[in-house]
């Protein structure tokens, strides 16, 4: 039998509390728990700014060197469809060629009677500074195509008229300040030889050339320029001239452009190609 003290004893316990009281977070812990969230908000961030960036520079390279392709087999297309160089002039500011293209092959048209090729001349100019053509700012490194019915003469450059194609260029990425496009020159590492220079450009051969490529790889790097420029219109080594000076006897157009992204990636595009009448 219980007692009533007993059970005043049972009542009162059972009005306890049955677990121990919780306190509230303090101001200290509040601000460790945010400044932990920033610190985790701002990593991820960064990653992903970081993944996007490393996304658009795999993009714009991909872009650049399709860009580069297309211009570049434009030239070599323009090049194997021509007959002659009509002219070549290079100085401090541009290097401009013409060539004399043959635009369409008659048919059923008797060639002991009549002509049966329409030609048409084709002008690249590759820009080496900022410059003003036809009244439009063309920027430094920039390749610019030019088409015409009639011979446009000496000096001419293409970029006077407003259908001229600007093919290939060379600007600053807004992000990096990186060069993207046309670089104007870059060192290449050569096994047996070391660092050699190069630019972008193209220059135009004759037959001296068939004997350049004959040299041994071991040959000094020197006398190989040596020797290209001796086969180049108007080549110049060590600031001397020493090139051929007909222009009716050039051969094939060389061509040498480097190409950089916004990652500093180099690609480096080095041919030579034939004219339609040498091949």
């Amino acid at each position: 039998m219980i007692s009533l003290n007993n059970k005043l004893s049972i009542i009162i316990d059972s009005n306890k509390p049955s677990g121990v009281r919780r306190r509230a977070f303090t101001l200290v812990e509040i601000m460790v728990g945010v400044a932990i969230f920033a610190l985790l908000f701002v990593l991820f961030n960064e990653f992903v700014s970081q993944s996007r960036r490393q996304t658009e520079n795999l993009f714009q390279k991909g872009d650049n060197l399709r860009e580069a392709r297309i211009a570049l087999q434009r030239l070599e297309f323009d090049v194997r469809s021509s007959t002659a160089v009509t002219d070549f002039e290079e100085t401090a500011d541009a290097i401009t060629m013409t060539l004399k293209h043959i635009k369409e092959v008659k048919a059923g048209v008797d060639p002991l009677t009549a002509d049966t090729v329409t030609y048409d001349y084709i002008t690249y100019t590759f820009y080496l500074t900022d410059q003003t053509a036809g009244g439009k700012q063309i920027k430094a490194l920039s390749l610019v195509r030019a088409d015409s019915d009639t011979d446009p003469g000496p000096s001419a450059k293409a970029g006077a008229s407003p259908e001229d194609k600007i093919l290939l260029k060379s600007f600053a990425d807004n992000l990096s300040a990186n060069t993207i496009g046309i670089l104007k020159e870059e060192e290449f590492p050569v096994v047996g030889v070391g660092v050699v220079k190069r630019d972008s450009r193209f220059f135009v051969i004759d037959e001296n050339y068939y004997m350049n490529i004959m040299l041994d790889d071991a040959i000094a790097i020197d006398k190989k320029d040596e020797m290209i420029a001796k086969a180049s219109y108007k080549g110049k080594h060590n600031g001397t001239e020493v090139g051929f000076t007909d222009i009716t006897k050039a051969n094939a157009v060389w061509f040498r452009f480097i190409i950089g992204d916004n990652n500093k990636n180099v690609n480096y595009f080095d041919q030579v190609v034939y004219l339609r009448t040498k091949m």
